[in-house]
């Protein structure tokens, strides 16, 4: 199970806005720094970061962007999962009586 990590969005004048977790050296003090949320994984974080700020980008030291770090997904699951329906539902068979408004 995943363990969701706090992310942080801060400027530095050379490479612009850099993605950061908790934990990061290069993090820099309170005051110039965003908090963006607690995220599951760095694709989600820098989807966040990229809906509030332009131009976001991972930080080099503490978040490594390849195939270790995201889960792979496995591609023989995905064309069963396309294709899996619904079952539909048998709509329940109404008995309509008749109704007798007068009394007889």
């Amino acid at each position: 199970m995943y363990k969701a990590t706090k992310y942080y969005v801060c400027d530095h004048a050379r490479r612009g806005l850099l993605l950061h977790t908790a934990g990061c050296e290069q993090l820099p003090g309170i005051d110039s720094r965003a908090f963006i949320g607690s995220m599951y994984n760095h694709s989600q974080a820098l989807t966040v970061a990229a809906a509030q700020y332009t131009n976001v980008h991972y930080c080099p030291c503490c978040i490594t962007v390849n195939k270790t770090t995201e889960p792979e997904k496995s591609k023989a699951a995905m064309p069963a999962l396309c294709r899996a329906t619904k079952p539909k539902r048998k709509k329940p068979v109404k008995i309509v009586e008749p109704v007798r408004h007068f009394p007889l």
